[in-house]
């Protein structure tokens, strides 16, 4: 009896050394995957072109997006497909300088903030090129994509983050959309003297 006793604890400390390596081995594995990530965004300075992170990567950076007020700074991967989103936002298209950008996040992990951005907070994206493109927000909404496709008009200049809601949501999916818009600002000083700018 005592034999069987000390056989179970066993396989259950066993099962939770395994489970706890699996959970460090995912941790470390992420970390590894931000920093060539980073560094494959400082390497487009010297390739003048995308970088993969790692040989077999089904993804690159095309872009860095801030919210200063909020800290953030994330890098923009090259598409929304699941393998892209691992690793950070996704951008539906190139990023243009003189056009509508689209970027896509998970609500929980990579646009997890996006719900506390307020009208007037300014939004940056940094190009693969190098320039600063910089919006400011100007509404918030909650869509349903069972009312059709999200459309937006692609002859302005503007920026939408779009994520799934709501934002605390047990089962993941469903069919409601959470969209932050801005609108492009040329420079700082054109923006409305009220607000106020940080870096």
């Amino acid at each position: 009896m005592k034999r069987r006793k000390i056989f179970v604890l066993a396989v259950f400390v066993i099962m939770g050394m395994s489970q706890l390596g699996s959970g460090l081995y995912t941790q470390a594995k992420a970390q590894v995957a931000n920093w060539l990530i980073s560094e494959s965004w400082q390497e487009r300075n010297h390739h003048e072109a995308p970088q993969k992170p790692w040989p077999w990567a089904d993804t690159w950076v095309v872009a860095r997006l801030s919210v200063p007020r909020l800290g953030i700074n994330q890098f923009v991967m090259q598409d929304v497909s699941g393998e892209s989103l691992a690793f950070g936002p996704g951008a539906t298209d190139n990023i243009r300088t003189n056009g509508y950008n689209i970027l896509a996040g998970h609500r929980d992990t990579h646009f997890n903030y996006l719900d506390e951005l307020q009208v007037g907070d300014y939004l940056e994206i940094e190009n693969i090129s190098g320039e600063t493109i910089i919006y400011q927000m100007t509404t918030s909404q909650v869509i349903d994509v069972r009312d059709g496709p999200l459309r937006f008009d692609a002859n302005r200049t503007g920026l939408s983050l779009i994520t799934c809601w709501p934002m605390d949501a047990i089962v993941p999916g469903g069919p409601l959309r959470y969209v932050v818009s801005g609108q492009q600002v040329s420079s700082i000083s054109q923006v409305t003297p009220l607000l106020s700018y940080s870096r």
